[in-house]
Formats: structure tokens, sequence, C-alpha cells
């Protein structure tokens, strides 16, 4: 029997060709948004079609600030103490994890993430920064000073931040949780958070 192969496009975007066990000239279509519409939501299409948007806005950015002199000029490289680049990186790591949400819920989409998947670059933006200054401020708590000048360290603590909101967002309640609850309502090892 002759076999046909599969395209499956994975999350960094190079292509893996797998071989399938279908025959040559049966019907099938690929599980995502480039197959039959009746096996992808038509939200996670959209979703799709978003995150492609936001993907390529990104990045036209990041290219139109370095190939255009004036734009260069214009934007600063760092408001405060916050680098230009920290929210960018923020923003393309919760854009990367939306599309890969998307990449492998396509079939079985939940319409509750909808408004997540929209707002996916404006909170990966925030939350990188958020990220960024917690990390400055750990480091210098440590009595190390922070270079704050183009360390890539810090772009990938955004990203990670951006990619990984709810880990971040957990740590977040944790450490507030510590920092502000009464003394007799903290969190003590082996007992279950409230």
């Amino acid at each position: 029997m002759e076999l046909a192969y599969d395209l499956r496009v994975d999350i960094v975007g190079t292509a893996l060709l797998r071989r399938a066990a279908i025959p040559a000239g049966a019907p099938y279509s690929l599980p995502m948004s480039l197959g039959s519409p009746d096996l992808v939501a038509p939200e996670a299409d959209r979703a799709f079609r978003l995150g492609v948007f936001y993907m390529i806005s990104l990045l036209g950015l990041a290219a139109a600030y370095f190939l255009v002199t004036p734009l260069r000029d214009l934007l600063p490289l760092q408001w405060g103490i916050v680098p230009l680049a920290v929210p960018w990186w923020g923003a393309l790591g919760a854009v990367t994890i939306s599309l890969y949400g998307v990449f492998f819920h396509s079939t079985k989409w939940d319409p509750s993430f909808n408004y997540w998947h929209i707002g996916r670059p404006f909170l990966g933006a925030v939350l990188g920064t958020v990220g960024y200054l917690i990390f400055i401020v750990v480091i210098n708590a440590t009595g190390a000073k922070a270079n704050t000048a183009g360390n890539a360290v810090y772009y990938l603590v955004a990203f990670l931040v951006g990619y990984r909101e709810k880990t971040f967002q957990m740590l977040i309640q944790r450490a507030t949780d510590s920092l502000f609850a009464s003394p007799d309502k903290q969190h003590r090892p082996g007992q279950r958070p409230p």
C-alpha cells in the first residue's frame, strides 16, 4: 500500500515530514487551520490569524526600529530604567504562547479563551516589564548592581514572563500573600493555600 505524507508544522515554524499510514488518494485534511473548516473551530481560525498579525506587527516594528533612522532617533532606548525592548520581548513571548495554544487546541476550542488571545501582546508587555523590574530589584537587593543597559538576560526574562504568564501570576500572588497577609493567615509549608 502506498503511503501519503502528512505535513505537520511545529510551533517554532520548522516543517517536519512524517510518514502516516494513509492510503494514497484517500481524502485527508490537515488537523489545523490549513485543513478542512469542519475540523477547526472558526474562533480558532480567527485567533490564529490574529496571532499571526500580532507576530508580523511585532517583527515589523523591530525591523522598522533598526532600519529607519528617524524612528530610532524618535524613540528612546529606555523609559526610565526599563529598556524599550523589554515590553517588546514580553509581547513576543505572549504572542508565541497564544499561537501555541491555537496550534494544539484548534479542534477542541474553548471560546472562553477568545479575549485572552486578543489581549495577549498587551498583557505580555505589561507582565514582561513587571518581571524585568522585579528581577532588577532582586539583583539589587543581593548587593550586586544590576546592569540595565542592553543585557539579553533581561529580554529573556521578559519573553519568559510573557510566555508563561500564568506561572508568573501565581508567583506574584504568593509573594503578595506572604508580604501583606497577617501573620496568622500566612501560608506555612505543608499547609494548603487559602
